[in-house]
């Protein structure tokens, strides 16, 4: 068994088997340091990609959330510039309460609002013209009563069986005529 040993080419092939082995662990190990770095370098790249694209996706979200608000004030206001078919509203020009309207009015008691709230904002129509006037009462009803009123408003409709919308466009009409008295 020692024979072997003392040959030289058994040792040299085991040396050069050794070394070729050691280069072949060593260069595997690079390559898989350089996999490992190129696949980090690749990962933090998807990072930084995906992050850019979360913020471009919260921008369009937002953008499209503003779209939607807006378009939502805009159905408001076109809903509340269709003709009147409430029981407690007058179709024609200018608009007028009908019987119905007159009886929640009274019972809501928007005369005595609109003589109040009347010379509040007569700074505000000012210069305009009756159709405007009726524009800014529709407009006011629609967005500017306090909750107090919103809550008599939503009782006087649960009462009376009938919409929230006709009775907020009969104290349109009230505060317009109101208005329109002290030209």
């Amino acid at each position: 068994m020692a024979e072997w040993l003392s040959d030289g080419r058994v040792i040299t092939g085991l040396l050069s088997a050794g070394a070729i082995l050691f280069v072949a662990i060593c260069g595997g190990l690079i390559a898989l340091g350089r996999f490992i770095g190129s696949t980090s370098k690749e990962v933090k790249n998807l990072d930084k990609s995906a992050e850019r694209d979360r913020s471009t996706f919260n921008r369009v979200a937002e953008g499209i959330k503003n779209d939607v608000d807006v378009i939502r004030e805009d159905i408001k206001k076109i809903l509340n510039r269709l003709p009147s078919t409430s029981p407690l509203v007058e179709s024609g020009s200018p608009l007028r309460l009908t019987e119905f309207g007159k009886k929640i009015s009274a019972s809501i008691r928007a005369e005595a609002w609109a003589e109040e709230l009347a010379p509040t904002l007569l700074h505000e129509v000012k210069g305009k013209e009756p159709f405007e006037i009726d524009e800014y009462c529709q407009e006011y009803v629609h967005e500017k009563l306090t909750p107090d009123w919103e809550r008599r408003i939503a009782r006087s409709a649960y009462e009376f069986g009938t919409d929230q919308n006709g009775i907020k466009k009969a104290m349109a009409v009230v505060l317009r005529e109101k208005l329109l008295s002290y030209r």
